[in-house]
């Protein structure tokens, strides 16, 4: 610590998460303009490119009885609807894509982005289902029509695969991301409910009013003393000061002992930014 101006931190101030929080976000949503982009590229390429799918020129030549003799894989059913997987996939992924990257959009700051942070992961899983379904049917596709006397597909057929298994690859980076993204949204949850259990009123139980006092603690099981210190939640539970601050510190889903609904700790002030300044050394 540098001689001269001191500052001790008196609120809670997850700056430093924040940035992670905002840093990762800005990455995913980089990435899934990315996944849009290559999408776009990759059914523009195929559907503008009449060697991959060229359902007129195989539709036409099928219907002459010798070629679906001589070429029994061009006239093959799946090859034949190739063109058909291509566009529903293609508009499930857009869907898809275009919903992740809505979420991402509207998902500002790590206090509430724990549903925002499922919907990402649900649509990371749709994604990858409908791209690894449509990989195992092109590369069916392309060893159906290896042999094919219409054109040659090969070596297009090959770069969009290459396309596919990049996005595959993409969404599993954008995963990690996700994953650390939980993890900045667990800990800010986990010290924001230490801080105010820190910040939880107290009171001497004798100074209660009469109707205001339970007979016992129903943490501890032991009667409340006049000289007991005691803490009210939210729902208007009371309990041992220091029962209470055990029972909600560090749990996952903390709740009141009596399953109330709601935050039990709702209404207690914390403070966002306050700091004071230590007295400089002379």
């Amino acid at each position: 610590m540098p001689r001269g101006q001191m500052e001790v931190t008196e609120a809670w101030q997850p700056t430093r998460r924040a940035a992670r929080f905002k840093i990762n976000l800005l990455q995913i949503r980089g990435c899934a303009i990315l996944l849009i982009a290559l999408s776009i590229g990759s059914f523009a390429s195929m559907m503008a490119d009449g060697t991959l799918v060229n359902t007129h020129l195989r539709a036409a030549r099928c219907v002459n009885v010798q070629f679906q003799q001589e070429n029994p894989f061009d006239c093959n059913g799946m090859v034949v609807s190739f063109p058909t997987v291509v566009l529903i996939s293609t508009i499930l992924c857009f869907a898809t894509l275009a919903s992740l990257l809505w979420i991402a959009l509207h998902l500002v700051d790590s206090g509430h982005a724990s549903r925002g942070i499922h919907d990402i992961s649900t649509m990371l899983v749709i994604f990858n289902v409908i791209k690894v379904t449509f990989v195992c049917l092109h590369g069916m596709f392309i060893a159906m029509t290896w042999e094919s006397n219409l054109t040659d597909t090969r070596l297009l057929g090959f770069v969009m695969l290459s396309v596919d298994l990049t996005q595959i690859l993409i969404t599993f980076w954008i995963w990690i991301k996700v994953l650390q993204l939980h993890k900045l949204c667990k800990e800010d949850d986990l010290n924001l409910t230490k801080l105010r259990l820190q910040r939880l009123p107290e009171r001497r139980f004798g100074d209660l009013d009469a109707e205001e006092r339970p007979e016992h603690c129903i943490i501890c099981l032991t009667d409340f003393e006049e000289s007991s210190q005691v803490s009210r939640l939210a729902c208007g539970h009371l309990f041992h000061a220091s029962c209470i601050k055990e029972w909600l510190g560090g749990k996952k889903s903390a709740s009141c002992p009596y399953r109330c609904h709601g935050s039990p700790l709702e209404g207690v002030a914390v403070p966002m930014a306050s700091t004071v300044r230590a007295p400089t050394e002379p």
